[in-house]
């Protein structure tokens, strides 16, 4: 059954803003998001309903300055879903503005239903989210003196998860140079002429802060929350593997590192001009970098920079322990469910009105916690799937040559069904089980249900590592 707009409003907690005016128009939002997520509006205007309510979050927490970058950044997917397209293959560049969006309500939806089960439990929210997330009440000693009243761990905690899936792909763009030239080169080649080479200059003024910021994300890998100011309990030093791994990242654009560093740098900059939110004098910038930026900004950072890492590459780093960084494995998990809805070489128009949403239910038992998704496909018609199968068919026979890792046998074997199974059962699946730490303590099952009353039912289980 296909999930509605109001269903998913009504799980959101109301207590994520400190104004119940934010809150109502933020609900008002997400529900408008909604209706054109689940209909058959155009893409556009999807991005236009995610613009007004991404600007709204941002302009609250920290200003115009990443509100502005967020605006911008559909208007630079505009120029690569242009450069990107292959009509000759079907290859195409995948949205990431909706998809944030996405990413972020699936795991505000989580985080909500915790919440209420705690406080229907009659249990202390407080310590429910310290032990969950890591995530405790902020301490008006630790803020800047300009800074309003402090965060309750709910606000908190979804200050924390907004920024991290709604700037987590942020990046993508300067990932992308090297296909940017490839498209340039596509109409330059009439003129008899080519790019050899797209560079990117970094501005060095802020280098020491950034090395220092990436230290601070280092130390987050065993991370515990201090019970009496409110502050993390970090690591004395950074860990030097993970050190390594993300500057070596950031030297190849990884757009996860690259999404983290230019979080950093966009609460900074306004903060440096002081045209922050809040006015900050010399001394209280310096307690806003110590507590604020060193502490939630660089943990939100390295779950961003962690996403996109992988495995294959720096396998010491998985797979990810919930109960040391539960926000990273969070994104993770609502980011890779994602996939399914977003396969390469199948065209905006058939995937746009796709249910990107599935029904989750969260338990949570002794402390342990169980989620269960339900992705839905009852909805297409055949018209919509033979459209998705037939753009996959063409992108898979003509730019992949036998070659892809999803290439099916024979073409019997090209059916809807048979291509959302194997992409769950042999993508999906196998990454999630590669990257996260699954245990009887945090447990997900998911479920994929087809027009033809056909499922697939999966529970996640941790791969063990391979033996060099």
């Amino acid at each position: 059954m296909m999930i509605t707009a109001d269903t998913i409003v009504s799980e959101l907690n109301d207590d994520y803003f400190s104004d119940n005016e934010e809150n109502d128009f933020c609900k008002s939002k997400i529900k408008t998001i909604l209706d054109t997520l689940l209909s058959d509006v155009g893409f556009h205007k999807q991005l236009e309903e995610v613009e007004i309510f991404l600007k709204k979050v941002w302009d609250k927490y920290h200003g115009e300055y990443i509100s502005e970058i967020l605006a911008k950044f559909p208007r630079i997917q505009q120029a690569l879903f242009g450069l990107e397209e292959d009509q000759t293959t079907g290859g195409r560049y995948r949205d990431h503005y909706v998809h944030m969006f996405n990413v972020f309500i699936t795991g505000a939806r989580i985080i909500s239903q915790i919440i209420r089960q705690s406080e229907q439990n009659s249990e202390n929210v407080d310590e429910v989210l310290a032990s969950v997330f890591r995530v405790e009440s902020e301490s008006k000693d630790n803020l800047p003196d300009s800074f309003p009243t402090p965060y309750s761990s709910v606000k908190r905690l979804f200050y924390l998860w907004a920024m991290i899936s709604t700037f987590h792909d942020i990046g993508i763009p300067v990932e992308h140079l090297e296909k940017i030239k490839v498209g340039l080169n596509q109409y330059y080649k009439y003129f008899n002429s080519r790019i050899e080479s797209i560079v990117m200059v970094q501005d060095n003024s802020l280098l020491e802060q950034v090395g220092e910021y990436i230290d601070h994300m280092a130390n987050f890998h065993e991370m515990s929350i201090c019970q009496s100011n409110g502050l993390y309990e970090k690591a004395s030093q950074p860990n030097g593997f993970i050190k390594q791994c993300l500057l070596k990242e950031f030297a190849l654009n990884d757009h996860g590192v690259i999404s983290a560093i230019c979080l950093f740098n966009s609460v900074i900059q306004p903060a440096l001009s002081n045209n922050l939110k809040y006015d900050l004098s010399i001394e209280q910038f310096n307690k806003f970098m110590q507590n604020v930026v060193f502490h939630d900004i660089a943990r939100a950072g390295i779950a961003i920079s962690l996403h996109n890492i992988k495995k294959t590459k720096y396998p010491a780093l998985f797979p990810i322990d919930p109960e040391k960084l539960p926000l990273a494995f969070l994104l993770i998990l609502c980011d890779e469910v994602q996939e399914s809805f977003r396969k390469e070489g199948i065209s905006l128009e058939a995937i746009s009105n796709l249910n990107s949403f599935p029904t989750i239910e969260v338990i949570r038992e002794n402390g342990n916690i169980r989620i269960k998704m339900m992705f839905s496909y009852e909805s297409l018609n055949e018209e919509k799937e033979r459209k998705i199968v037939d753009s996959y068919k063409n992108h898979l026979q003509n730019e992949l040559k036998g070659q892809a890792k999803f290439l099916f046998n024979n073409n019997d074997d090209y059916s809807f069904e048979k291509i959302v199974e194997k992409k769950w059962r042999e993508g999906i699946f196998k990454t999630l089980e590669e990257k996260l730490k699954f245990s009887s303590r945090f447990s997900v099952t998911i479920k994929v249900a087809f027009r033809t009353g056909s499922s697939i039912e999966h529970v996640l289980v941790t791969k063990p590592q391979q033996s060099e």
